[in-house]
């Protein structure tokens, strides 16, 4: 189903207002579980989020705040101490929905300019994409021009010089309504075989991730904390672990399938064989690595660059596309 045009422009500028809120409080040895506890209360608080009804407006996903040569999906757990360094490069994607229409916007975050050049060549990508994000065009060929002008930047760290390259395997995407990814990509590299084309009326996530490193990445599954119901699998009640029940209407309950991490469940609680059983750390895993096992939620575990001296940078924008222009929905 596609999101609604009007609640993704009031989505769009909540998301604006909180990435200045974001440049206003962030500095050297933040917590970063401080950072992301604070940003997404502040979208609660614009979007007005009611936890009786939570699934009408609120925080579209868990606030990605992953730093050097982690490149997207890692989010600090409950007890997490890890805090944002002078010398770190930090990528913070966060979003905010409004009846499921979703704003997906990310920036990267430095307090040196020495990585100016790494920034540069994500942010120009991010916004040569977004140019040629037009009906009918290839979306491999929008790939194609990204790949181009990221490697035309190198960067001088440290007296050596670094060429920059695309992240292979992160991409843009189609947005549905209550669902991140739809069924297009907007590749960071030319797919000769993808022969996907922009149409009239769509809304797409563009972002673009450059890299000092190989860009080639690795998942750590040790240190989960980003999951979704897999709603491209066509599942039935029979197909959910007994001993999960409980656990699944729990997370249709809050997020549906909008995406959410372990902290948010911390402390919920829900009735089994007669009793409320609240959820730590040691029940909440097994119910997930249950579900998992089953297929019926998905694990996005953080992604990083092959290269652990690497840092990596990405910008991205949430657009609409019409006949007459592209609408930037993240800058309203």
């Amino acid at each position: 189903m596609n999101c609604n045009l009007n609640n993704m422009i009031n989505a769009g500028k909540i998301h604006h207002n909180v990435n200045n809120y974001i440049r206003d409080i962030i500095k050297p040895n933040i917590s970063l579980l401080e950072l992301a506890n604070s940003i997404e209360n502040k979208i609660k608080e614009l979007t007005n989020y009611n936890k009786n009804s939570p699934l009408d407006y609120g925080v579209a996903f868990p606030t990605g705040l992953s730093v050097n040569n982690c490149v997207a999906h890692w989010t600090p757990k409950l007890n997490n101490d890890k805090i944002l360094l002078e010398n770190d490069v930090i990528k913070i994607d966060y979003g905010v929905h409004i009846d499921g229409s979703i704003i997906d916007s990310a920036f990267t975050y430095t307090f040196n300019s020495k990585y100016d050049k790494l920034l540069e060549s994500s942010k120009t990508s991010t916004d040569i994409a977004i140019k040629l994000c037009r009906p009918d065009m290839l979306l491999s060929e929008i790939g194609r021009e990204i790949e181009e002008n990221m490697r035309s930047y190198e960067i001088e760290l440290n007296n050596k010089t670094y060429s920059i390259k695309p992240v292979h395997s992160l991409c843009g995407h189609l947005i549905n309504k209550y669902r991140i990814h739809g069924d297009k990509i907007i590749p960071n590299i030319y797919l000769k075989d993808y022969n996907k084309r922009v149409c009239t009326g769509e809304f797409y996530a563009v972002e673009t991730f450059a890299t000092t490193g190989s860009g080639d990445t690795y998942e750590d599954n040790n240190d989960c904390s980003h999951y979704m119901i897999n709603y491209n699998s066509d599942f039935k009640k029979c197909d959910i672990p007994n001993n999960s029940q409980h656990m699944y209407k729990l997370i249709m309950k809050y997020f549906n399938t909008l995406a959410f991490c372990d902290r948010w469940l911390i402390g919920k609680s829900f009735k089994k064989n007669k009793s409320n059983e609240i959820l730590i750390e040691n029940n909440l895993n097994k119910y997930l690595n249950s579900l998992c096992k089953s297929k019926i939620i998905t694990m996005y575990p953080p992604i990083y660059d092959n290269d652990d001296n690497s840092y990596s940078a990405q910008f991205e924008e949430t657009i609409y596309v019409n006949e007459l222009k592209t609408i930037i929905l993240s800058k309203q």
